[in-house]
């Protein structure tokens, strides 16, 4: 995952050109970089979500171990405007939820196989620019 540095400094890169460059992508070539977009989240948000299910964390409680680990709703939504017309350059907006569960059991084990519920959740922003053909992160 990124850096907090690196991921604020890409998120106020990513607001300035969403204001001084509104407007929504049309064309066709602007809904094939829509398109890759989506497909880019999908593929994000499944490495993010299999990282964060190997950061559990178990703790010592009465009567037993409580797990605990970050994960990410399963719903999100995209948004891509056009940062720079000349440059084909983009800004893509992928909106989820950064949710926090947790479980508990006799042992570890019994803790880390669930069923886990849901203890917090969190609306998030991440922000990808569109290059050379290409999203990254």
């Amino acid at each position: 995952m990124l850096e907090k540095k690196r991921f604020f400094k890409l998120c106020l890169l990513g607001m300035l050109c969403i204001a001084v460059v509104p407007g929504t992508a049309l064309s066709s070539d602007n809904q094939v970089v829509e398109k890759r977009f989506e497909s880019f989240c999908k593929e994000w948000m499944q490495i993010v979500k299999n990282f964060a299910a190997k950061k559990m964390q178990y703790r010592k409680a009465d009567e037993g171990f409580i797990a605990e680990y970050d994960g990410f709703s399963d719903t999100y939504s995209t948004q891509v405007k056009i940062a720079d017309y000349e440059k084909k350059t983009y800004v893509g907006i992928l909106s989820y939820k950064e949710v926090k569960f947790k479980n508990h059991g006799k042992t570890p084990d019994a803790a880390k196989k669930g069923p886990f519920y849901i203890v917090s959740q969190s609306p998030v922003k991440a922000i990808f620019m569109y290059r050379n053909g290409q999203w990254q992160n």
